[in-house]
């Protein structure tokens, strides 16, 4: 099986290059904040920080976040297929340990994975496994194990950070201004411009820099989990099924999409274009449990996610 081999690398490069460019952004706005409001040195520990945070790739472990969620582990006499599946799509994103896989008890479509590549997880929602055929769950599969493959759990883990340090330095830089004023305003010192702009602007910035690199790893994912199958088909098909879904909790919470810079996913239109890029050579032939598959959990009670506030609980 052959993909478009050509788009393919450019699609990669292109998501790979977005994030660095956006992780060296971030870094940017952490070391100009740490500069002007705590001197050279600590800018240089806030960046040292940073740096030994990806180098000791700190986590919460995946099996303390199944327990939160309540996730049931799933063995093979549970779901043979599902679980032959993620050992195929494992071995040939050169995983070093297979991810282990949970059912999620929640009614809605949803799928995550967490953990680093020698100790992951993926979990999927009970309506995800009830509304999708199996080769649909096929795609999604490949999908979390490309966020595995990739390392994205602890691309967004450092982002994260950055963007909390720069939140800490931003509010420390608005303290001082709030406490310079009265002297400001009699005249009896001077704030330049560009200083006062990187303390109000560079939270927000840095903000809509992590949605960013949000939605450029999941096109990655994308990308990446049409190359573990040899076709984009069983993603397109699924988040054409999820699409419906969101679109209704959407409505029904009156929530907006529209802005696309608010958006840690990208919209489903423009990941299925980027998809239907990725047009394979030959028709694809699934991994062999298209037949005889049988949701273990069809005849469960359903089940619908709890309501925290004004968000769903997944």
């Amino acid at each position: 099986m052959r993909l478009n081999n050509r788009a393919l690398l450019k699609i990669k490069w292109k998501n790979r290059l977005l994030t660095l460019a956006l992780l060296g952004l971030m870094c940017a706005g952490v070391w100009l904040l740490g500069r002007w409001i705590l001197g050279d040195i600590f800018a240089i520990y806030a960046v040292f920080l940073v740096m030994t945070i990806i180098a000791f790739n700190p986590a919460l472990s995946p099996s303390l976040l199944m327990r939160a969620y309540r996730a049931q582990p799933v063995k093979p006499q549970d779901a043979y297929e599902l679980c032959q599946i993620v050992a195929v799509l494992a071995k040939r994103a050169h995983l070093p340990t297979t991810p282990k896989l949970y059912y999620l008890p929640i009614g809605t479509m949803n799928a995550f994975a967490a953990g680093s590549q020698s100790n992951s997880v993926i979990a999927l929602s009970d309506g995800l496994l009830r509304n999708l055929t199996l080769n649909e769950i096929t795609g999604v599969i490949a999908h979390e194990i490309s966020h595995i493959r990739h390392n994205d759990m602890l691309i967004m883990i450092v982002s994260d950070l950055m963007g909390q340090i720069t939140r800490l330095l931003a509010f420390i830089g608005q303290l001082f201004l709030l406490l310079a004023f009265p002297m400001l305003v009699m005249g009896a010192i001077e704030i330049d411009l560009l200083p006062f702009a990187i303390v109000i602007l560079t939270p927000l910035l840095s903000a809509l820099i992590q949605l960013a690199i949000s939605r450029s790893r999941e096109l990655q994912a994308d990308v990446s989990a049409a190359e573990l199958l040899g076709t984009p088909e069983p993603l397109i098909n699924a988040l054409i099924k999820l699409e419906r879904q969101s679109s209704y909790w959407e409505r029904f919470y009156r929530a907006s999409s529209d802005n696309a810079l608010l958006r840690t996913h990208p919209t489903t239109k423009e990941r299925i274009e980027q998809l239907d890029a990725l047009s394979p050579d030959t028709s694809w032939q699934p991994l062999g449990y298209q037949d005889g598959w049988t949701n273990p959990w069809s005849h469960s009670p359903q089940l619908y996610p709890r309501r925290i506030s004004r968000y769903l609980w997944f």
